[in-house]
Parts: C-alpha cells; sequence; structure tokens
C-alpha cells in the first residue's frame, strides 16, 4: 500500500514537469582572443566592470559549441564587438605540467641534472585536472556600431561550500553553488520523484566585504551550507597563486608523491615556483537567500 501511494505520489510530481534553476548570462564586449579545440570554437571578450569595483581589466571565456548556433557556422575575429546571451556551465580539462611551468618562466625545467634519468618521462607526462567555469554560447551577434554595455547573470543554485577570503582591511566572502538548470546533463542514477539525477554547474559567488554591492547597509550575508540562493551579478575573473609543489601534492596521487618524495630538491625548487589560478567568478549585486 505504501509503496503505491509512493509511486503515486512520484507520478504527480512527474506531471507538473521538472523544475529547474535559473541560469542565465549577458554579455557585450570586444574579443581579445578566438583558439578552437576539439571542434568548439572558444572567444575571450573583454567583460565590462559595471559594478566600477577595484581590480584589473577582467575578461570572460564563452564556448561556441562546434562553432555552431543554431545550426549555424559563427563567422567572427579579434576586434569585433560581440553580443552574447548564454549560460554558466562548468568546464573540466587537463593541464600538462610542461605548460604550467612554461607558463612560470620554467620552459627547461626538465633537464635539470637533478631529476632521475629514469624518472624524466613521468615527469613529463604528468597532467592535472583543473576545472573552472565557462559561458556556453546560446546566440552571438556581431555588432557593427558601439552599444550599451552589459555584463549581468542570473543563477539559483545550491550552496555546496563558502568560505572567507582576507583582504587587507577586511574579509570578503565567497560561496560556490550547484546549478541544475535545463542544459545539465542526466546520470544514470535514480534521483527524486522517479526523475535521473543530474550533474550540476558549479560557480563561485563573491561578496565583497561579506555583503552584495548594491546592499544599501551594513549588513553582513551569513551563508549556510546547502541553503538555496539566487543571485544577480557580473561576471569577473578572479586570480589565487599557489605554488606548482602545492598544485601537485593536491592531485593526491601516490606516483606524483613518489616522484616528489625521490627528488628531494626538485621538489624543494617546486615550492618556489608559483603559477596563476583563474576561476570565473560572480560578482554579486543582488542576492536572495531562499528560506525553503
Amino acid at each position: 500500500m505504501a509503496t503505491a501511494k509512493r509511486k503515486a505520489s512520484q507520478d504527480r510530481r512527474r506531471s507538473f514537469g521538472e523544475r529547474f534553476d535559473l541560469n542565465t548570462v549577458s554579455l557585450t564586449g570586444p574579443v581579445i582572443a578566438v583558439w578552437g579545440r576539439n571542434g568548439d570554437v572558444f572567444v575571450r571578450i573583454q567583460s565590462p566592470n559595471l559594478l566600477s569595483l577595484p581590480g584589473p581589466q577582467s575578461y570572460v571565456n564563452i564556448v561556441i559549441p562546434g562553432g555552431m548556433i543554431d545550426g549555424d557556422p559563427v563567422t567572427l575575429q579579434k576586434g569585433d564587438l560581440l553580443r552574447v546571451a548564454g549560460y554558466v556551465r562548468q568546464s573540466n580539462f587537463q593541464e600538462s605540467l610542461r605548460l604550467i611551468l612554461e607558463g612560470a618562466g620554467k620552459r627547461t625545467f626538465f633537464d635539470r641534472s637533478e631529476i632521475l634519468q629514469e624518472d624524466r618521462l613521468a615527469w613529463k607526462r604528468i597532467y592535472i585536472k583543473r576545472r573552472n567555469s565557462i559561458v556556453q554560447a546560446l546566440k552571438v551577434e556581431v555588432l557593427v556600431a558601439p552599444a550599451e554595455s552589459q555584463n549581468f547573470v542570473d543563477l539559483e543554485g545550491i550552496v555546496s561550500e563558502a568560505w572567507l577570503y582576507p583582504r587587507d582591511d577586511h574579509e570578503d566572502l565567497f560561496f560556490r553553488i550547484a546549478i541544475y538548470d535545463e542544459h545539465t546533463i542526466e546520470t544514470a542514477n535514480e534521483g527524486n520523484f522517479g526523475r535521473k539525477k543530474r550533474y550540476a554547474h558549479y560557480i563561485n559567488i563573491l561578496l565583497p566585504e561579506q555583503r552584495p554591492v548594491s546592499s544599501p547597509d551594513e549588513r553582513r550575508i551569513s551563508i549556510d551550507i546547502k541553503q538555496r540562493v539566487r543571485v544577480r551579478g557580473e561576471l569577473r575573473c578572479t586570480w589565487s597563486v599557489e605554488s606548482v609543489h602545492d598544485l601537485l601534492f593536491s592531485t593526491g596521487r601516490s606516483d606524483i608523491a613518489g616522484l616528489l618524495q625521490r627528488s628531494g630538491a626538485v621538489s624543494d625548487e617546486l615550492k618556489t615556483i608559483n603559477t596563476q589560478l583563474e576561476t570565473l567568478t560572480v560578482v554579486a549585486n543582488a542576492l536572495v537567500l531562499y528560506s525553503r
């Protein structure tokens, strides 16, 4: 009897249709780089700082799957002024240690005599799993005349983690949300109400001085894990610095740990070599904390 009631409840929920999180992006900016990878076209555009926040000029990376929008190939080049509509998704990729060291100005690192000959090939074959967020384009328009700057994103999601980042005279609040929108991919596992579970998109949210930029008062926001939120803000790249040694150690791989242990002098030098990590972040202009 209980099983029949549960199935009837699932059927009623299914009949109302699946509900998805809000996830929309609108950007206007000049193209500063274009490249291809695995058949997709990637575009980097300069993102306007409409919130007038301090910091360096920022940019946003955009992917156009297959180089096509609605089945039509795109035409664009560096210097074009683009208007883009799309959504935020997570991008998982692997980066070679060779490229990381080259980016840090250590192109000849693998030629060091301190690296054991039998380990040299293993060092060169190290790839590190990385993740970032990216904007997937649903619409791309090349503008022929100057247009009003746009940089806003509307998101809903569930808080998966939160942390404070100390600045000179204050602390910023970062939190990461999981977004289950209509673009997420179903898994093979059963979820609630007879539906499949989905792979979420993830992105970091920044509250400067622990409050939204448009907040009219000095209230600090308190974020709870698994809390559901709605965010309006603008996209910016944030950067952090980490030593190559710590980056390798954080992989938790036993083969890398063995290489570090066998090459003491090399391991020590890697602690002095820093790499810059880029993260696409939403700077919150407004924030709603749902109570249920």
